[in-house]
């Protein structure tokens, strides 16, 4: 497992108050609710902890399990409580996510069951996502005190929570909850004060809990997997995008904001899209055929180059990853077909056995390549681009890996790799910001 460099990062929303949170661990890094695409963001980041505690639900996509596994093979731990993370602790503890607190061993126990239990309605960070309705489980904890103080009995218990149970998470609020009390003749004021203190929410007990774990103030329980790892993920356009890169100059930003910038000029695409579908072929045809870079060459010619285009910028090879969105050791697959590239510009189509009566006298043996991977799997171009070796490289292409149903090849990865070899992400600067309308030219 990685070293981690005690980076702690939290993400949180109405279970706690932030200014309370931070002074439990004051050397944490607070952020609003998880969601799908935040622990994708680390992916090029070195490992610390992560403690989730909220998350969005509903109206957003929430933060998928793959992603959570993905970060913790990455070397981050990751810990959950209170709300989305005791969910995902619940899942994913037996690959060793830490639950921590009272909801999660309600979940791990069966005593409570179904994201609802924790769900709300709150507000905005503006508003310091103030809960606008009740969760659950801060219900049923606060009925369940007062029934052990006898200001309560079972069967009022029972009745308030199955109704409140059938009511939509949105509606559950603190009048709707009241209604129930009286229809069961019950202490409306006893439920009221009990409510209203911020001492009985479990939410908040559960999230203080965390926080004192993730500050070292209390012990830490040891991560239990019980499974085999998961195996190793399908590479995910998703993880990809979500990545943030480091440009040499200006903050962070995302894959998927420079992609979104770049398809505007979809001009800018169509050389790194052609290249990508170029490169595949080559580095499946360096598999099928054992011609061409071992592992060992690959990595050295994809390091070389990675360092080439890095000097040029003035910058070390880390940091020139970092600019790339990629770590050090992804260089090799990254760039494993620019590396059958450059590799075959010192070799002779002769000794590789690919000669064609068709090359002419062209100076590259890619097209040679290519159309050696199209004889090895059986694949004819139409008549008309047949003249030439050229032109029937150029169909291979413009056809594309998913055209012969290349189950490992996804444009999006493909692109976004080709775009950081061919050292486009690691000198990506900020557009301008944009001009007021009434500075804008007609």
């Amino acid at each position: 497992m990685k070293r981690r460099t005690g980076r702690k990062l939290v993400f949180l929303g109405p279970s706690l108050n932030l200014a309370e949170a931070r002074g439990i661990c004051p050397d944490a890094e607070f952020h609003p609710p998880i969601r799908f695409g935040d622990l994708y963001a680390l992916s090029c980041d070195p490992p610390g902890q992560v403690l989730v505690i909220d998350g969005v639900f509903h109206h957003d996509t929430p933060v998928w399990q793959r992603e959570i596994l993905q970060a913790m093979q990455a070397g981050w731990q990751v810990l959950g409580a209170a709300s989305m993370g005791a969910l995902r602790a619940l899942e994913l503890e037996p690959y060793g996510m830490i639950g921590l607190g009272t909801v999660f061993e309600w979940y791990r126990t069966g005593r409570i069951e179904g994201d609802d239990e924790v769900a709300l309605m709150h507000g905005t960070a503006e508003m310091d996502y103030r809960a606008l309705s009740l969760p659950l489980v801060d219900v049923r904890h606060v009925l369940a005190g007062l029934e052990a103080e006898k200001a309560l009995t079972l069967a009022q218990v029972s009745g308030i929570l199955r109704a409140f149970k059938r009511m939509g998470h949105a509606t559950r609020t603190s009048s709707a909850l009241f209604a129930l009390v009286r229809a069961q003749a019950a202490d409306v004021a006893a439920v009221r004060a009990r409510l209203s203190d911020p001492a009985h929410s479990l939410k908040a007990q559960d999230a203080r809990l965390a926080l004192q774990v993730l500050a070292g103030r209390s012990p830490r329980p040891a991560a239990t997997a019980r499974w085999p790892d998961p195996t190793p993920p399908p590479e995910q356009p998703e993880a990809l995008t979500q990545r943030r890169m480091y440009p040499l100059t200006g903050p962070p930003i995302r894959v998927a904001d420079v992609l979104d910038v770049l398809a505007r000029r979809p001009e800018t695409l169509a050389q790194p899209l052609r290249e990508s579908r170029r490169r595949w072929f080559l580095s499946d045809w360096n598999r099928i055929t054992a011609k061409g870079p071992d592992d060992a060459e690959r990595r050295a010619l994809a390091v070389r180059h990675a360092t080439e285009l890095a000097a040029a910028q003035g910058v070390s090879l880390p940091r020139w990853c970092a600019a790339s969105a990629m770590r050090d050791e992804e260089l090799p697959a990254w760039m494993a077909g620019l590396a059958v590239e450059l590799w075959l510009a010192g070799q002779s189509a002769r000794e590789l056995g690919i000669a064609h009566p068709l090359h002419g006298k062209e100076p590259s043996l890619v097209p040679l390549a290519l159309v050696d991977w199209m004889r090895h799997q059986g694949v004819e171009p139409p008549p008309e681009h047949r003249a030439s070796t050229g032109q029937m490289a150029a169909w291979l292409v413009q056809a594309g890996p998913e055209f012969f149903g290349a189950p490992d090849y996804h444009p999006d990865i493909a692109l976004i790799r080709t775009l950081a070899a061919n050292g486009q992400l690691a000198r990506w600067r900020h557009p301008p910001p944009a001009r007021p309308a009434s500075e804008a030219g007609s």
